[in-house]
């Protein structure tokens, strides 16, 4: 009969399992989503080089809809990114 391991550096070891794409990488973690396999809405404000202040002035000055608190909706995220490459949103 086999006793689990109740102490020492292997008691809560525990298997890496590949994550679902794949890769057991662990160098880069995973983008948080919100559960529809968007990143984090920080992250991605970060990435593009700008700020939730910046994006919210955008959307006031072009009369897109937008809280002036909380998370900035990723669909003005995305109007903002399109008007800053010249395409329609």
């Amino acid at each position: 009969m086999t006793t689990p391991l109740t102490s020492g550096p292997d008691a809560t070891a525990t298997a890496h399992t590949p994550s679902a794409t794949g890769s057991t990488s662990s160098s880069e973690p995973e983008p948080r989503t919100n559960g529809t396999g968007a990143k984090n809405a920080a992250a991605r404000i970060t990435a593009l080089g700008t700020t939730p202040a910046e994006i919210r002035s955008w959307a006031f000055r072009n009369g897109v809809e937008c809280t002036s608190k909380g998370v900035v909706p990723s669909r003005v995220v995305d109007a903002w990114e399109a008007a800053r490459s010249g395409s329609a949103a």
